[in-house]
């Protein structure tokens, strides 16, 4: 922390000159802190999914719901991609294709080639992945415009503390130094009028010697023997 001092005194400069950080900095921190899925989103994929498996081979024909249009695993995709943005809707992605395809994969047909069977397994988790990036990233901007709002408020917070502080500071210094001239005008003043008390005749200059020791020096206690 810099300060700065004149002559009314110290006072704190922290944000004296201080640009804004760059733009380009702000970014990289927030996509690392996008990188970051809160424990809450975890429990609830882990939650849905484990649920959903257990519905699907209890009471279902353990199919995955492939019969189900539009597929139920859509619910946890549009809902953690929306509540906690990109990086949670693409996990929830890669659980439901998982929890999709794993050991649940379909026969190719005679009909088809290798590519329409790629195309016809995929074509499910590309629209999560889609759906998840549209509005996944519409929500982390939303975040992180309110996060950026969060800390503009907190910078002018403390600026306006840091400004309030140094205005008390120099307006203590402020007193100090008018409390000094003020001192400094009264010894002057009752210096002279010692001293146009004093005769030329050393006897009376003795006699008023008290009063010139008064006036310059101020002693609380002064006795003239």
């Amino acid at each position: 922390m810099s300060s700065i001092t004149d002559q009314t005194g110290p006072y704190d400069a922290r944000f004296v000159g201080r640009d804004r950080q760059p733009r380009a900095s702000g970014w990289s921190r927030w996509r690392g802190q996008e990188a970051e899925i809160p424990l809450s989103a975890l429990l609830q994929i882990l939650g849905f999914f484990a649920a959903a498996l257990a519905i699907d081979y209890t009471l279902l024909e353990g199919d995955r719901f492939a019969a189900i249009q539009p597929h139920p695993f859509w619910i946890p995709v549009i809902l953690l991609s929306l509540q906690f943005g990109t990086s949670a809707g693409l996990l929830t992605v890669l659980t439901a294709s998982a929890c999709l395809l794993i050991g649940n994969l379909p026969e190719q047909m005679l009909s088809e080639d290798r590519f329409s069977y790629l195309l016809h397994l995929s074509a499910q988790p590309l629209l999560w992945l889609a759906a998840a990036l549209v509005i996944g990233e519409m929500r982390s901007r939303q975040l992180r415009r309110v996060q950026e709002v969060l800390e503009e408020h907190d910078r002018v917070e403390t600026e306006r503390d840091t400004i309030a502080a140094a205005y008390q500071n120099m307006k203590g210094a402020k007193m100090d130094l008018e409390m000094r001239v003020a001192g400094q005008v009264r010894t002057l003043a009752a210096t002279c009028e010692a001293l146009a008390g004093v005769n030329l005749f050393a006897e009376e200059a003795l006699s008023n010697a008290h009063r010139v020791i008064k006036g310059v020096l101020s002693p609380r206690r002064f006795h003239c023997s």
